[in-house]
């Protein structure tokens, strides 16, 4: 009855697990690739306001790619507006954050600005450096799907143990089973801190040309500490039309209205937060 009823529940996890797995790896619909290719062509005539529209359009219908705000962000920075620009470049850089292209890209973009605030240098709380774990080398759905993977692994080798005769294949598959365990707690506990710095504290880029910190929501609240175009910050509250930034590196505080920021995890390019 004890193996009918494990190889029940094995059977249910790993359907569950199969269905979560293509889910998660459905990158949404499919690409208009005549748009891109039309975007494209205009971008290398000079003609960046219209290769910008159809960018964005293409963003808006679509769960779209690394290539797509790659491009979308050339087409920002040729026309100046580096806060757009740096805002595509970290959408491209969470999809695919293996792409040393990308990467390449924002360090020139904050090589030329030293108003922007440096990632590397700044500081870091240890849930940031626990979600950094996956974040510099997969994407959010590969890092849920490795997850699912391990722990279907897991299982997996459960059934191996359980069936393993002799002394010596059970030590082999502990072992496994201990290794698969070990990187599964690694792998899900980073999962889990994305999640949670994407809930609590996100980050978003200014794309405003310049923006003034107020120390409350709204106007008459004004200092004379200004974010520029490109500055990476960290959502903290939202207000009516405000919101509350934080810089990376937790030199800045304050309030700015929500429409001169955008959150890089958001798809929507079109309007602020």
């Amino acid at each position: 009855m004890r193996k009918i009823s494990f190889n029940l529940v094995f059977g249910l996890m790993v359907s569950i697990s199969f269905v979560v797995a293509v889910s998660l790896s459905s990158n949404g619909l499919s690409m208009d690739l005549i748009a891109f290719k039309t975007a494209n062509n205009l971008y290398n005539k000079g003609k960046y306001d219209e290769a910008i529209q159809i960018f964005e359009n293409l963003t808006a219908e679509t769960q779209s790619s690394s290539a797509l705000y790659f491009n979308l962000g050339n087409a920002y920075y040729m026309k100046g507006d580096m806060g757009h620009a740096l805002l595509n470049y970290r959408r491209a850089l969470r999809l695919d954050p293996r792409d040393q292209e990308i990467r390449n890209n924002i360090r020139i973009l904050q090589a030329e600005n030293n108003d922007l605030i440096n990632e590397a240098v700044a500081s870091r709380s240890l849930i940031y450096s626990i979600a950094d774990l996956t974040g510099r080398i997969f994407s959010f759905n590969e890092t849920a799907i490795l997850t699912l993977g391990l722990w279907f692994l897991i299982f997996v080798l459960i059934l191996f143990f359980q069936m393993s005769k002799t002394f010596i294949m059970r030590v082999i598959v502990f072992a496994c089973l201990f290794m698969s365990a070990t990187l599964f707690l690694i792998v899900g506990l980073s999962l889990g801190s994305r999640i949670i710095v994407e809930e609590i504290k996100p980050s978003a880029v200014v794309t405003a040309v310049e923006i003034p910190l107020s120390s409350q929501p709204g106007e008459a609240y004004i200092s004379d500490h200004y974010l520029e175009s490109g500055a990476e910050v960290f959502l903290v509250d939202a207000q009516g039309g405000w919101v509350k930034l934080s810089t990376m590196g937790n030199t800045e505080e304050g309030w700015v209205p929500a429409a001169s920021v955008e959150l890089v995890a958001n798809t929507t390019t079109s309007s602020g937060l």
